[in-house]
């Protein structure tokens, strides 16, 4: 008797746990995020030059929540700030600048960026912001997104950027 009533118990445990409303993934939740549609998505990890020659590595799905995040953020006229940086999103004045981008975006005057995060959620101005940013294109407050790749200011001359690249596996 005292077996069924656990196993009865343990059963009804595990079919209210999987009920439960799961945290966003990357600072956004599953329906912020089927507001916001992203060409080009990232199809592997991208990893960016560090500090002392190491690497950084982004998740698909982190550079995907960031894209979202700045996406939301310039639909509803919003932006974020670390109180040092620059607020985000914001756009590139000369994309052409970046090293490394497609021809294709060199003279885009839409090309936004938004400071990357590893882990949990989307940057919302915490201090300091991380030196990479995804670039991608974004008008106005258009659902559509394209990404472009990853940047970072890591090792970089001040103010400039270094292209990360897609992780080989």
């Amino acid at each position: 008797m005292k077996f069924q009533i656990f196993t009865a118990a343990l059963y009804a445990s595990l079919a209210l746990a999987s009920a439960i409303p799961q945290p966003p993934v990357g600072g956004v939740s599953a329906l912020q995020a089927r507001g916001v549609d992203i060409d080009n998505k990232p199809e592997e990890d991208w990893v960016c030059p560090g500090k002392d020659g190491k690497t950084v590595t982004y998740k698909k799905n982190e550079i995907n929540a960031a894209i979202t995040k700045g996406v939301e953020l310039a639909k509803d006229g919003k932006q974020v700030s670390n109180g040092n940086d620059n607020p985000f999103p914001s756009p590139i004045g000369t994309p052409s600048s970046l090293p490394g981008i497609p021809d294709k975006y060199k003279d885009a005057k839409n090309v936004q960026h938004f400071p990357m995060k590893n882990g949990k959620g989307a940057f919302n101005g915490q201090r300091p912001a991380k030196p990479e940013r995804v670039m991608y294109l974004h008008s106005g407050d258009s659902d559509d997104a394209e990404f472009i790749g990853l940047w970072t200011h890591e090792g970089a001359a001040k103010g400039q950027f270094l292209q990360c690249r897609e992780k080989d596996d």
